[in-house]
């Protein structure tokens, strides 16, 4: 085999072999194949369900334009269609949902068929069925009676595809890789690199890890040039490179809040926490102005945006519930989370 791949190392890379059910799934829904709708995708964001999602939605089409995707939170889901009962707007909520090439629907809490949010699941369902459109639903578990469903809409739920998701896809680890390791990829033996996408992880948190001990080792054991190497361990820290759109999209889901409520003018606990949050990864990741901070998240004057990093930075290690949330929207992201009081100093 060759010191360094070339060519070759696209080739067999792309060739990893992907859990044949994931991989099945994914292709049809690039397709917005209806045939085996509903799709249940079961699992966490932690082993790369939610970026394994985005990836494919970013590259659904509908004949020669993007495809018109919906996606809605289990709780956002609930309140909206509770607002269209009592505003009597069932009729539009249905329009905006039928509307769609795809909805998505994440972490639905077990509904009855007595409620209002189980009745219009499973009107939601049948009329997707019938139109031959697809549905996602991301849920942490099977919904069987068992956890809470009722028999009639487990039924529906059950009667499409369901995918477990254990541990990040080889295919979405493959793309992290490639993100890490940009062009210097091709410089990597190709049989290295195969052994790097078999190695066990959980979490993408442990992926992460596990392509930042690669780099290590490298430095320790391989014939590389050492200015290589230390270009390959920089490329594995947070670069800047997260969209400040996509930063807070994840903030809002992670803390089960609507990105409008996020970027409002709402003082409510969670949704305050979520804004401040939102803003200091912004911060931290990008390096962006408060200005331009500002814009992003409502519009707001650039001091309270200094506010919010700085009272991220001093809750930092002291308010678990910052941490942790901290921690899952870096989990989602795929990214290591910032050290603390990285947002002083600039302006």
């Amino acid at each position: 085999m060759p010191d360094h791949a070339g060519s070759s190392t696209n080739s067999i890379v792309a060739a990893a072999v992907e859990s044949p059910l994931i991989e099945f799934a994914r292709s049809a829904l690039l397709r917005l194949d209806a045939e085996f709708s509903p799709y249940l995708l079961i699992g966490s964001s932690s082993c790369g369900l939610t970026r394994w999602l985005d990836e494919i939605v970013r590259g659904v089409r509908r004949d020669d334009r993007p495809a018109v995707v919906q996606s809605l939170g289990g709780k956002d889901f609930a309140r909206a269609v509770g607002r269209a009962t009592t505003t009597d707007s069932l009729p539009e909520f249905r329009d905006r949902t039928d509307r769609c090439d795809l909805l998505v629907l994440d972490s639905p809490e077990p509904l009855s068929d007595e409620s209002a949010s189980g009745r219009e699941l499973a009107g939601l369902l049948d009329r997707a069925a019938a139109d031959r459109r697809p549905i996602v639903v991301v849920l942490p578990r099977l919904p069987l009676p068992q956890n809470g469903w009722s028999a009639p809409l487990s039924g529906r739920l059950m009667s499409g595809l369901s995918v477990p998701f254990v541990a990040p896809p080889r295919r979405l680890r493959e793309s992290i890789l490639r993100h890490e390791l940009g062009l210097r990829i091709d410089l990597i033996d190709a049989e290295r690199l195969r052994c790097w996408l078999d190695e066990p992880c959980g979490t993408l948190s442990e992926w992460d890890s596990a392509v930042r001990g690669l780099i290590e080792k490298m430095a320790e054991s391989e014939p590389l040039p050492r200015s290589l190497i230390e270009s390959l361990r920089r490329s594995s820290e947070p670069t800047g490179q997260v969209d400040p759109a996509l930063v807070i999209r994840t903030v809002a889901k992670e803390a089960d809040v609507r990105v409008g409520d996020l970027k409002g003018t709402s003082r409510r606990r969670s949704i305050v926490l979520a804004r401040s949050v939102a803003i200091w990864l912004v911060r931290s990741l990008q390096g962006a102005s408060l200005e331009s901070i500002g814009r992003l998240v409502g519009h707001r004057d650039h001091t309270t945006v200094l506010h919010a990093c700085r009272k991220i930075d001093q809750q930092r290690g002291k308010d678990p519930e910052v941490d942790e949330l901290i921690r899952k929207v870096c989990d989602s992201l795929s990214i290591v989370p910032p050290s603390a009081r990285t947002t002083e100093g600039r302006t």
